[in-house]
């Protein structure tokens, strides 16, 4: 697909030189897969959206704001973390929810690796866990399970695809 077939007149009534520019998200998700590119080149201006949860206890739930605080000094992204300020019961909960970058997919997933990492802190024995669907604007959607001290990670089902529409 040619970026110029995209482009069509505008109403009627406007100068013949304006155009408007009228594509549907889908077709520039094609067309941008279809470009030329060298190997491992970042594409500028593609983002991706996160968004998720972890569950955990009072003691690794500390962990995991030592970790998120430490990795990004400027609060780039990690301004994306919200802890409800009064946890109830036994769970611990935090929240993500951020649009980036697709460059900086990788620190998250780095990060999200040592939260994973976080030991059990007490006769249970529970480690961190937690689900993230990140949202790739070229690659699509998938899905981050938070389990077994790992980030494992697989193609989204369908039925999240609403939330990219």
């Amino acid at each position: 697909m040619n970026v110029l077939s995209m482009l069509e007149p505008a109403k009627p009534f406007a100068e013949p030189s304006s155009f408007r520019l009228s594509f549907d998200l889908a077709s520039l998700r094609t067309w941008n897969k279809t470009v030329p590119r060298a190997r491992g080149a970042i594409v500028v201006g593609v983002f991706v959206r996160i968004r998720g949860w972890l569950e955990c206890d009072e003691r690794q739930l500390a962990r995991v704001k030592e970790i998120v605080s430490s990795e990004d000094q400027g609060r780039t992204y990690s301004g994306g973390w919200g802890f409800p300020a009064r946890q109830y019961n036994f769970t611990n909960w935090a929240f993500f929810g951020a649009e980036m970058r697709a460059e900086s997919i990788d620190w998250f997933r780095e990060q999200l690796c040592l939260v994973a990492q976080i030991p059990a802190s007490d006769d249970d024995n529970d480690l961190v866990t937690g689900l993230f669907l990140v949202s790739h604007e070229i690659e699509g959607m998938s899905e981050w399970q938070v389990r077994d001290g790992d980030v494992v990670t697989s193609r989204a089902n369908g039925q999240y695809q609403y939330l990219d529409e």
